[in-house]
């Protein structure tokens, strides 16, 4: 089956074994890849009624069948499983280059089931995997734990939880690098499974029905992408403030106002004044990811806010400072956190001391 390997790594953490799943052809032709695979997969192994943070409830790592080619913005991966926020379907996508990694290391997807009594990490490298001790990490930032893993091998990609996964914080985050899968607090259900990174590497090739064809398409293709999104290159994603604002897209003072008279200080082009540089997931020729330093808060060279962080804690809290709101998103990235359900738990506080219904001291 072209385009993908045919099988899926599953590790079961409360026995410490791992076992492989094959891919079924007949789905992966209906329910291509990524989040279409997973929900079918899923749908099946997860009891509607198993607790999200149970031994019954399980988290898929999946990518799709162009995910690793050379196909242009094809890094990203997707991460399953039964949301702890809502108690329903949890999907959060990331970027990077771990879907990748993924591919390389000879699985189509990575499959978390059972619980482990004590911190582990999962190393997968060339269809070989083993689950290992964890308390060294256990308590790190999401950094320091990518730091400590990466140490003798910076090829290798790391996927991790922080101190808010560990303590089940509803919308912990998982992070690889510095891109996230922030969404439904998938982050809390890798800290109640006591499994704190997943680290991926490998060599293999994705088979190709017409690689030579593959790759002549895959060139032109990126270069017409990376054209059309010139201005996503120049000034992020955060070129989206503007247009947001102007079709009331965009939250302020958690939905309760429509204008927003900063939007110069906070938007794409004012990132420019502290951007020293971009960054690129995986065979992407955008490159819409900002690196930025704060000298008075002592942030060199980090990851700059996307547009949702900019609005959550911008626009939503009339925050119209792009340092503070560039140190908010570092440490919601340091301890795992999602930045648009931080912002918007903190907003909503906020609004609720304003109409007189709580007292937390915010204004």
């Amino acid at each position: 089956m072209f385009g993908y390997y045919g099988k899926i790594l599953v590790a079961d953490l409360s026995t410490k074994e791992t076992s492989i799943l094959p891919i079924d052809e007949r789905v992966a032709s209906k329910f291509i890849g990524g989040s279409g695979y997973a929900s079918r997969l899923l749908y099946d192994l997860i009891d509607p009624n198993a607790d999200p943070f149970g031994p019954d409830n399980m988290l898929l790592f999946m990518t799709g069948p162009l995910t690793g080619t050379l196909a242009p913005s094809t890094g990203r991966h997707v991460v399953c499983g039964k949301s702890p926020i809502t108690g329903l379907w949890g999907e959060s996508h990331a970027g990077g280059h771990f879907g990748e990694r993924i591919r390389a290391s000879g699985f189509d997807g990575i499959l978390i089931k059972g619980t482990s009594d004590t911190p582990v990490f999962l190393q997968v490298e060339n269809g070989e995997s083993e689950i290992l001790p964890a308390d060294h990490l256990w308590g790190m930032s999401t950094s320091e734990t990518q730091e400590t893993l990466k140490k003798n091998n910076h090829r290798m990609q790391v996927s991790c939880i922080g101190p808010a996964g560990e303590n089940l914080v509803k919308f912990a985050s998982i992070v690889n690098d510095e891109r996230v899968a922030a969404r439904c607090g998938l982050g809390a259900v890798m800290g109640s499974k006591k499994l704190k990174a997943i680290t991926v590497n490998g060599s293999n090739k994705i088979p190709l029905a017409s690689p030579d064809e593959f790759k002549e398409l895959a060139h032109s293709s990126s270069k017409i992408l990376g054209e059309a999104m010139s201005m996503l290159f120049d000034q992020g994603t955060n070129m989206y403030i503007d247009i947001g604002l102007m079709f009331n897209d965009i939250p302020i003072k958690y939905f309760q106002e429509i204008e927003f008279d900063d939007a110069a200080l906070i938007n794409g082009k004012s990132l420019t004044e502290i951007l020293t540089g971009r960054s690129a997931c995986y065979s992407c020729p955008i490159a819409c990811g900002r690196k930025v330093s704060v000298a008075e808060y002592n942030l060199e060279n980090i990851a700059g806010p996307e547009f949702q962080t900019v609005a959550s804690f911008g626009t939503n809290l009339l925050i119209s400072d792009l340092r503070k709101i560039v140190l908010m998103n570092h440490l919601c990235n340091q301890y795992g956190m999602d930045t648009i359900s931080c912002g918007s738990t903190i907003a909503f506080a906020t609004h609720l001391c304003d109409i007189g219904k709580a007292d937390y001291g915010f204004n």
